[in-house]
């Protein structure tokens, strides 16, 4: 009887998608602009929450239906590929967490709770993204033992909860913020992520036509026209938008739209030198952009509110970048490891 291979390594992608390299560029220039600023709040600036909400909402999302195709392996993936894969990731985070927790006094009350924050993702308030993300992970050992329509079913079961709770069929989860942001079901992280594997699954069994390819983005940004309405009328009317389930529901529409257009937009061009950085270095980019962010940010107070958005964009990406750019010339190989690039 023939057993399909245990995948124990982690390979680069054999095809590089230039589509992937622009979702995940764009991807990373929308959050460290959401991050461009202090806290979001009703009374502040219109053109500045213009630029820092809303429409930056498919960043996080878009990355979770990127890295599910990247992890895409049509062999069983092994307990020991799936823990280099989280040895790559919990690494970068923890020294990230640590340099946070020294030098900014994030997570510092006490010993505990630093830990319980490292722990979910808590140190700096930005890394909930790494707490769900590695909860994806270990879900790459079932869909790589799963079949296409096994994998379809869990994703519609996924995408049903979140019908359910939008239509008030089902409560909301009764959790704090904190918590809330990263239940990875109500918030469908896990979703995206399936969704990423799901495409990578079918690129390599089903080619869509191109005008079905074209059309279903569109299709999306339509269907997550409200999403966007809302948020507009609740930023000109200063009034902050309130978690509702209705918006979890509307806000996968916008991001499925703007990864797919993104996608139909980009396939065939090529990938320049700085996007291939901004793809390649993304989780450095992530991981240390606030922090620059956070010293500049007070000695810019007075600046007008768009210029401070574009300043602290700039100095987050280019100090970021920095540190990517030093780590591999210093640690050379090691710096994936500890730097996550």
């Amino acid at each position: 009887m023939n057993q399909k291979k245990v995948n124990t390594t982690v390979p680069e992608p054999r095809d590089r998608r230039a589509d992937i390299d622009y979702i995940k560029a764009v991807a990373i220039l929308a959050v460290v602009i959401m991050h461009a600023g202090g806290p979001i709040h009703a009374g502040m600036d219109v053109g500045e929450r213009f630029m820092r909400q809303a429409w930056v909402n498919f960043h996080v999302p878009s990355f979770f239906v990127a890295s599910g195709f990247l992890y895409y392996r049509p062999d069983p993936i092994s307990w020991a590929g799936i823990g280099s894969r989280a040895v790559r990731l919990l690494v970068p985070y923890t020294v990230a967490s640590i340099l946070a927790a020294l030098f900014l006094g994030h997570g510092t009350a006490t010993l505990t709770d630093f830990f319980y924050r490292l722990a979910t993702g808590g140190v700096v308030p930005i890394y909930y993204f790494v707490f769900d993300f590695a909860l994806c992970i270990p879900l790459l050992w079932l869909l790589s033992r799963s079949s296409g329509k096994v994998v379809w079913a869990i994703w519609a079961c996924l995408y049903a909860y979140v019908i359910a709770i939008a239509a008030g069929w089902l409560s909301t989860p009764r959790l704090g913020f904190y918590w809330l942001a990263r239940d990875p079901f109500y918030q469908f992280w896990f979703g995206y992520f399936i969704a990423g594997w799901l495409v990578a699954y079918k690129s390599r069994s089903l080619v869509l036509p191109h005008w079905v390819s074209k059309m279903l983005p569109l299709l999306f940004l339509g269907a997550a026209a409200p999403y966007l309405y809302l948020w507009t009328q609740m930023i000109i009317e200063h009034e902050m938008l309130q978690p509702l389930p209705m918006r979890i529901l509307l806000k996968s529409f916008y991001v499925f739209g703007v990864v797919g257009l993104i996608s139909v937009a980009t396939t065939s061009l090529r990938v320049p030198g700085v996007v291939r950085f901004l793809s390649e270095a993304s989780f450095t980019l992530y991981l240390y952009h606030h922090a620059f962010q956070a010293v500049a940010r007070p000695h810019l107070l007075d600046v007008a509110p768009m210029l401070r958005v574009v300043l602290l964009t700039t100095i987050g990406i280019a100090g970021a970048s920095i540190v990517a750019l030093v780590g591999r010339r210093t640690l050379g190989t090691r710096s994936r490891l500890l730097l996550g690039w």
